[in-house]
């Protein structure tokens, strides 16, 4: 079971990944800045490193898969990029 949480927060924070660098326009940089606030996150979660670790990280790692789950439903699950109300530009060339 551990295994399988861990597979779907790896697979969670990807597409998250994925998600900024599209809307982010290609920047690595704003991925880069992601990923550093996530790996000190831990440290500021309310009741510290332990707080975060509660139920081996489960109320932390929900909240990334929900967040996740909003992503892909608000913005377009094939590329993520267009915000479901917007309408995209067509560039003529």
């Amino acid at each position: 079971m551990r295994a399988q949480a861990g597979l779907c927060v790896t697979v969670a924070i990807r597409i998250i990944s994925v998600w900024i660098y599209n809307n982010a326009g290609a920047s690595v940089f704003a991925v880069i800045l992601m990923h550093s606030i996530a790996n000190t996150a831990r440290t500021g979660f309310p009741g510290g490193r332990s707080g975060y670790e509660l139920g081996n990280g489960s109320v932390a790692y929900s909240i990334i898969i929900v967040f996740t789950i909003l992503v892909v439903f608000v913005w377009r699950p094939s590329t993520l990029t267009n915000f479901s109300g917007q309408k995209s530009i067509k560039i003529k060339t």
